[in-house]
């Protein structure tokens, strides 16, 4: 947990000094013998702070109601 919190530290993300936000980090077991963490600012109310647009993405079902005979589909990533 040390060496990936010492990347959020480097990276400038968080910084020494005086703490203006709390926020509750925990490990989650990522591979064998790596870890993810997982950041709940549920705790420090920044969740209620910030607005995030839904962005929702259609099944598969949605898009071939939406689909004609003649409809010509493309990836384009």
């Amino acid at each position: 947990m040390k060496k990936k919190l010492q990347s959020v530290r480097d990276k400038g993300y968080i910084t020494p000094g005086h703490v203006t936000n709390l926020t509750h980090v925990f490990p989650v077991d990522k591979a064998d013998s790596d870890i993810r963490l997982v950041y709940n600012c549920t705790r420090s109310l920044v969740n209620d702070a910030l607005w995030a647009p839904m962005f929702a993405l259609p099944t598969i079902e949605a898009v071939l109601r939406a689909m004609e005979s003649d409809t010509w589909g493309a990836d384009l990533d």
